[in-house]
């Protein structure tokens, strides 16, 4: 189960994620796409932490 809920991150004061809410709870192969500097290893590397 990967559950994310209002995760919001910055550098400096640069947000690069803001409010992200995921819930996905069944066993399947995810995708993260999206133009460069939108968080997507940012993402990664804060789900990698917990």
């Amino acid at each position: 189960m990967i559950k994310v809920n209002k995760v919001h991150y910055s550098y400096d004061s640069t947000k690069i994620l803001n409010g992200l809410n995921l819930l996905e709870s069944n066993p399947i192969i995810l995708g993260l796409w999206g133009r460069k500097g939108t968080g997507k290893t940012t993402l990664m590397k804060l789900l990698a932490k917990t």
